[in-house]
């Protein structure tokens, strides 16, 4: 049997879905996103929300820099952070 290896991830982490005015183009707003330091992934998904983004830092203070970032691009109307509070992923 072999062991899979697990991950231990330091730092914190969080996902974020945006909302974004229908009036803008989410592709252009995704791009924007994904260019702020400390953005690792973006998505632009169906349903509540028009963008997802997973975004990490040192500490929860540097999340929040990064979500206050977001929150000041232009287009977007909405956003909800979730904290990552424990990461199980494959190396």
């Amino acid at each position: 049997m072999h062991k899979k290896e697990i991950a231990i991830k330091k730092g914190s982490g969080a996902i974020i879905t945006i909302s974004v005015d229908t009036s803008v183009s989410s592709g252009k707003i995704a791009k924007t996103v994904f260019e702020i330091p400390g953005v690792k992934r973006v998505f632009e998904v169906s349903g509540a929300h028009d963008i997802t983004a997973i975004i990490s830092a040192p500490d929860n203070q540097g999340i929040n820099e990064i979500v206050d970032k977001i929150r000041g691009i232009f287009g977007i109307t909405n956003t909800d952070t979730m904290i990552v509070l424990n990461d199980i992923s494959r190396k």
